[in-house]
């Protein structure tokens, strides 16, 4: 028997342990995977504003956004479930891809998978951020954020910038806190592809 042939029955061998093994495990097998291709912007945007929603389907209330705001070290004060999330909201001179906001604190979230930044992208947002806190009378908390695959640095100096593993790594630190199993899963989801974000 060649040496070629040895590899190739070798290999098949433990391809048929491997499927064996794996059926109880569909260790390789991601939901999300199926519905949308893993750098979607629309799709990371529509999932993390429903994380962050407190009234969303998931009925975890605030546990998602507490969780960032924990991790990333924020203080602002506000009423469990009257603050509010708005996908896209559009500014005097911009859309931003996710806006939280209550009485006394609001966040811009511009996130970013493989896309760039737009022409004065990041300038425009701010100036919307600031039009915003005037018009609610918010005088120090009100927040930029940069969202992307490895933390990029934006045009605008004032956003954090935040990359997708960090904020998978708050949502692992209460991923024992879900209450629901069905969510749980849905994130542990979620947060197997971020590492993936921004990869061609």
């Amino acid at each position: 028997m060649s040496q070629i042939t040895e590899f190739i029955e070798e290999f098949i061998k433990m391809q048929e342990h491997f499927i064996k093994y794996d059926k109880a495990e569909a260790s390789n097998f991601n939901p999300l995977l199926l519905f949308t291709p893993i750098n979607d912007e629309k799709t990371h945007s529509n999932i993390l504003a429903w994380l962050f929603d407190p009234l969303a389907s998931h009925s975890q209330g605030d546990l998602f956004f507490k969780a960032f705001l924990n991790y990333f070290n924020y203080k602002v004060s506000y009423d469990t479930l009257k603050y509010k999330v708005i996908r896209e909201f559009s500014g005097l001179e911009s859309i931003v891809d996710i806006l939280i906001y209550g009485n006394r604190f609001i966040f811009f979230i511009e996130n970013k998978t493989l896309s760039l930044e737009g022409e004065d992208q990041t300038n425009r947002e701010y100036r919307d951020l600031l039009r915003l806190a005037e018009s609610f009378g918010i005088v120090n908390d009100y927040h930029a954020i940069y969202l992307s695959p490895y933390g990029q640095t934006p045009q605008n100096e004032n956003f954090k910038s935040i990359s997708y593993h960090k904020l998978s790594s708050a949502f692992k630190l209460i991923r024992n806190e879900i209450g629901s199993e069905y969510v749980r899963l849905f994130v542990d989801s979620w947060i197997d592809i971020s590492s993936e974000i921004g990869r061609l």
